[in-house]
C-alpha cells in the first residue's frame, strides 16, 4: 500500500532463489499522483519450493528507483492437499494441523476472483460460481503460504 504517490511510474516485483540474483516477477503500473491510500497486490503464480527471496522496486517517472529490503519466504508444498482436482465445484483443502485458512483464488491473469476464510470444521471451498478453467489457489495460515493449481470443469454430459 502507498499512503500517497508523487511521480510514481510503476512497481517491479522481483524474486530470487539465493537472495542475490533477482528476476522480474511482475510490473505493476503506479498511479502517478495520489493523495489517498492505494492498495497493490501481486501473488507469485509459480513460487519456488523451499526458501525464496522477494523485493520491490518503485520507479518514478524520471527513472529513479528505490529498492525495498529483501524478504525471505519459505514455501513448504507438502503440507496441504487439495482435492478433488479437477473439480466440478467443491474443493477440500486438507490441513493436517487443522488451522483456520485464508484462501484466495486467482484466474489465469492472476486476478483475485474469490476469497474465503475456511475453518478446520469445514475446509471446503465452493467454486461452482467460477467459469471452467485453470485457477491458482493461494492458502495462508499465519506465516505459512502455499499455492496450488486446480482445474474447474463442468460435469460431462
Amino acid at each position: 500500500a502507498t499512503a500517497s504517490e508523487f511521480d510514481n511510474d510503476h512497481f517491479t516485483v522481483q524474486r530470487s532463489r539465493n537472495g542475490i540474483d533477482f528476476e522480474d516477477l511482475a510490473h505493476i503500473p503506479g498511479a502517478g499522483y495520489s493523495q489517498h491510500t492505494l492498495f497493490y497486490d501481486k501473488q507469485d503464480p509459480h513460487p519456488y519450493a523451499g526458501l525464496s527471496y522477494y523485493r520491490l522496486i518503485q520507479t518514478d517517472t524520471d527513472g529513479t528507483a528505490d529498492i525495498s529490503p529483501v524478504v525471505a519466504v519459505r514455501m513448504d508444498a507438502s503440507d496441504w492437499s487439495f482435492y478433488p482436482n479437477p473439480t466440478e465445484g467443491p474443493i477440500t483443502i486438507f490441513d493436517p494441523e487443522a488451522r483456520s485458512l485464508a484462501v484466495g483464488v486467482y484466474d489465469s491473469s492472476m486476478r483475485l476472483v474469490k476469497s474465503a476464510a475456511l475453518g478446520s470444521s469445514d475446509p471446503t471451498l465452493l467454486l461452482n460460481d467460477l467459469a471452467d478453467g485453470e485457477y491458482t489457489i493461494l492458502v495462508r495460515a499465519g506465516e505459512k503460504v502455499q499455492a496450488s493449481r486446480i482445474v474447474k470443469t463442468s460435469r460431462s454430459k
